[in-house]
């Protein structure tokens, strides 16, 4: 299934704040990605992501032998296979456990751009894979600005901001604040965080970050994948653009 594209909620900033978009899918699958599986993936993306190399993941886990009373930690490493385009900008990671991931770092296009690629990739690891579900689907956006003062009013800038009452503080000298929003009959839901970043200079730095995700497994048909994360970026854009006001938006250009 490709995605269809709604041309209505494209919006496009010229200075666009986002610092990184990602698409991750996790299936149930009952066939091994191995060599064979990966060269054959690989043939049918290459000339988009051209280049490949081994990605390392490192796993660290606590215990605590309760026997004993001894804790220890238990450090296990895995390869992955990692695919980039020719400028490097976007990457794909594919991993053994069914976990299949598409990147896009600074400068970020278009969703239009990013959802064909996330098109392509879906497509042709449905031609190798054997799926017996869909587990999870997220969609993500960092973004990153600058306010150009040190001081100004939150209310100016964000409709969604911590609130302080009674004897409590309000002069804040930073914050970090997040919620779960649910979606689609609580089907999906929407983490987003805002928090304010270290900065050397004489402006403000803030990190603005939605993380839209399938909230129950096994929900999504396979064949609907694609038509699922259309539909988050769509929440997504509306996160994006209810959150912030006219005034930082209006940087963006």
């Amino acid at each position: 299934m490709e995605i269809i594209y709604n041309k209505n909620m494209n919006k496009k900033y010229n200075n666009s704040p986002i610092t990184e978009a990602v698409c991750e899918f996790i299936f149930d699958i009952s066939n091994t990605v191995d060599n064979v599986f990966v060269d054959k993936f690989y043939d049918k993306i290459k000339e988009i992501f051209p280049d490949r190399k081994k990605g390392l993941d490192n796993k660290v886990e606590f215990k605590i032998d309760q026997k004993s009373g001894n804790d220890f930690f238990n450090k296990t490493t895995q390869k992955f296979d990692q695919f980039f385009s020719k400028d490097r900008k976007t990457f794909l990671q594919l991993k053994k456990d069914g976990r299949i991931s598409i990147h896009k770092i600074k400068p970020y296009d278009s969703w239009t751009i990013f959802s064909k690629q996330i098109s392509i990739v879906f497509q042709s690891y449905l031609k190798l894979a054997e799926i017996k579900s869909v587990k999870r689907i997220g969609l993500r956006y960092i973004n990153n600005f600058q306010i150009q003062e040190l001081s100004f009013k939150l209310e100016e800038y964000f409709n969604f901001r911590p609130a302080t009452f009674g004897a409590v503080p309000s002069d804040l000298a930073g914050f970090s604040i997040g919620s779960i929003f649910a979606f689609e009959d609580k089907k999906d839901l929407a983490k987003v965080q805002i928090l304010n970043l270290p900065s050397n200079t004489e402006k403000a730095v803030f990190m603005l970050d939605i993380d839209y995700y399938s909230g129950m497994p096994n929900t999504i048909r396979v064949d609907d994948s694609c038509a699922w994360v259309e539909k988050a970026h769509s929440h997504i854009e509306e996160l994006f653009e209810s959150i912030l006001t006219d005034k930082i938006k209006n940087s963006f250009n």
